[in-house]
């Protein structure tokens, strides 16, 4: 199973699939998916933009999902590394998440060649390769109009089984200051000092010093921060974009209050939000949550690991749809979006695996 999950691995990380330009993952998906003899379906979300369903039924008892798209491979004025060090695979989407796709092509693949899945007898299972996710969300939008019971959204959770996931409020906010000659500072108001002190601030927050048992401490993220000049200036205007976590049990409004409670008091900060996303939890007790949790301890003889999604994952939109989510998939979050983006093969041998568990289980989801 090695030797195939390396080449499929491979063969994923040699296309580019950035955001809005997924069309050549989707062709190599289709035909690949196509070979094994599988029935596909391109669903319309965009324009030209299609998710891929694999198997496709209306409203199946299992959707396996994995988005196909990608963050750029420049980032931060760095470009993603990519090479192949001993079972360490560099590349962009390596961990987010081709990772994953190459773990349940590869689960796919073994099971219809040695005749433990025949694809005219195919379980009730749709695979489901989404558009959008690293933008707007807009194939899962599309996807959850299928209905369904449950789902398992490939994601990089280090192989823990996730049933919560975190939200976010993103408010990109203009500091005003006034400008003065850089060595006469008192006669000016530094906009980047004052962009400073509201973060400070911002940080003492209650809604932010909650913590939930699986996802972790609230807060937020400087997503991007701009200001001054390298000339001799105090800087008379700052930008910042705040991305701020929600977590299970918070509300979106509940995080934007609060920090409107502090920004909107200063007659010197204009601010809009940008994006707002919910956060979610399923019980333990679903029985989605108990058959990955058996297929877990069937295919790797441990227990399953709970964890939390700190991030956004199409599974928002399928559990908004009634859709029952967790999310699972090899690799870290910490290193997606990064110039150092890796994936190490037994962990994507392992999550195959679990994935081959899954589809000749599916069924048991019905009773």
């Amino acid at each position: 199973m090695a030797a195939g999950a390396g080449e499929e691995l491979q063969r994923l990380l040699a296309i580019s699939s950035v955001s809005g330009d997924e069309g050549a993952m989707l062709a190599y998906l289709e035909q690949r998916c196509a070979g094994l003899g599988l029935a596909t379906w391109r669903q319309q979300v965009d324009g030209d933009r299609h998710n891929l369903l694999v198997n496709p039924l209306p409203e199946p008892v299992l959707i396996i999902t994995a988005h196909m798209d990608t963050v750029p491979e420049m980032i931060n004025g760095r470009a993603c590394r990519r090479e192949i060090v001993g079972q360490r695979f560099y590349g962009r989407g390596a961990a987010d998440v081709k990772g994953g796709m190459a773990a349940l092509l590869t689960a796919l693949a073994e099971l219809i060649t040695w005749g433990n899945l025949k694809a005219g007898e195919m379980p009730p299972v749709t695979l489901a390769f989404t558009v959008d996710e690293e933008r707007e969300g807009k194939g899962s939008e599309e996807l959850a109009k299928l209905g369904g019971h449950a789902a398992v959204v490939i994601e990089p959770t280090d192989l823990k089984l996730c049933t919560a996931q975190a939200g976010s409020v993103v408010m990109k906010a203009q500091i005003h200051g006034r400008s003065a000659h850089g060595s006469t500072l008192e006669s000016g108001q530094n906009a980047v000092l004052r962009a400073m002190g509201l973060l400070h601030e911002l940080g003492r927050l209650p809604v932010f010093r909650r913590s939930h048992n699986l996802i972790g401490q609230g807060g937020y993220n400087v997503q991007m921060i701009s200001g001054g000049s390298r000339e001799m200036a105090v800087p008379h205007w700052c930008e910042l974009i705040l991305d701020c976590r929600v977590l299970p049990g918070q509300t979106t409004a509940a995080v934007q209050q609060a920090v409107e409670s502090l920004v909107g008091g200063r007659d010197w900060v204009d601010s809009r939000w940008l994006d707002v996303s919910g956060s979610y939890e399923i019980g333990g007790h679903e029985p989605v949550v108990a058959l990955a949790g058996s297929c877990i301890w069937e295919a790797l003889g441990e227990e399953p690991r709970a964890g939390g999604m700190p991030s956004w994952t199409d599974g928002e939109n399928l559990h908004a749809a009634g859709i029952k989510p967790v999310i699972f998939g090899p690799g870290s979050l910490a290193v997606a979006h990064t110039g150092e983006e890796y994936i190490d093969l037994p962990e994507v041998v392992k999550a195959a695996r679990v994935f081959a568990g899954l589809l000749t289980r599916a069924g048991e989801l019905r009773t």
